[in-house]
């Protein structure tokens, strides 16, 4: 009887993972690696980004969970709007100049303009409604900010963009989430808000790579997680949601309907699943 099962092993769930490694859990990843969207390799006293690498600052849930797992992040260092594109390398200067100072088609330029107010003026709208209100519950908070823009994906918002206005717009957001195609508006552009305002949101680096956050958990549970289990099926009944995953596993929990989301650990805390190697 496990207290916990936890699938996918990205970063939320390694998160979830850490929080209840005291109870009896398990961790069910589809792919041969734990980190999902987190991947990173060393290079001597350097190293490679390969997906989402910046986090968020003090007084966060990212900061007291690189504290509770002993993980060093350091301050951003020089600007996170420098860009390099087309044989030009921009350190410097206002974002909303670099349409005409980096070497593009004329087509491409006024795209990029066109999409770049666009932006600015969702981001502007945007802070407003991420800035919480006195004794405003987290929880209302949050679906506020995910509310805003929630209809749509990023693309479908800046709409289709030539190749060198797209390259401009693509790694701001996917080397902290999912590609524009995947994630909604309202998630774009609160990337571009933390970016253009550097202290008030993603604005540190872990020493090492992201991937030392993720390893580091991992060792920690050991063969609490599973690789290469694919949840195959969800079946859901008035009391009781059975989960079948591949190759070996099959486990049940009683005492609850709320099994549209049995993907969240904490549904699990207070009711324990059945399980069947």
């Amino acid at each position: 009887m496990k207290d916990v099962i936890i699938v996918g092993g990205g970063l939320a769930g390694l998160s979830a993972a850490w929080r209840l490694r005291f109870r009896d859990i398990l961790l069910l990843e589809s792919e041969k690696r734990v980190g999902g969207r987190i991947k990173s390799e060393r290079r001597g006293n350097y190293w490679l980004n390969w997906g989402g690498h910046v986090f968020a600052g003090p007084n966060t849930a990212t900061d007291a969970l690189l504290r509770s797992v002993g993980i060093d992040a350091l301050p951003v260092p020089g600007v996170v709007t420098a860009m390099a594109m087309n044989g030009k390398i921009l350190v410097d200067g206002r974002v909303e100049w670099y349409p005409f100072r980096i070497p593009m088609s004329w087509s491409s330029r006024f795209a990029l303009i066109r999409a770049g107010a666009k932006v600015r003026l969702a981001v502007k709208k945007y802070g407003k409604i991420a800035t919480r209100r006195p004794g405003e519950d987290y929880r209302i908070h949050q679906q506020r900010i995910y509310n805003f823009l929630g209809d749509r994906t990023f693309t479908d918002f800046v709409g289709e963009l030539p190749e060198d206005a797209d390259a401009i717009f693509r790694p701001t957001v996917s080397r902290s989430t999912g590609n524009p195609e995947q994630i909604t508006a309202g998630a774009g552009v609160g990337y571009f808000h933390l970016i253009w305002n550097k202290s008030e949101g993603l604005s540190r680096n872990i020493v090492g790579g992201p991937s030392t956050l993720t390893d580091t958990i991992a060792a920690a549970l050991g063969d609490r997680i599973q690789l290469g289990a694919v949840v195959q099926e969800v079946e859901q009944k008035k009391k009781l949601c059975r989960r079948t995953v591949h190759p070996k596993w099959s486990f049940s929990r009683r005492g609850s309907t709320l099994c549209d989301s049995c993907n969240s650990c904490s549904y699990y805390t207070q009711n324990r699943c059945q399980y069947r190697p």
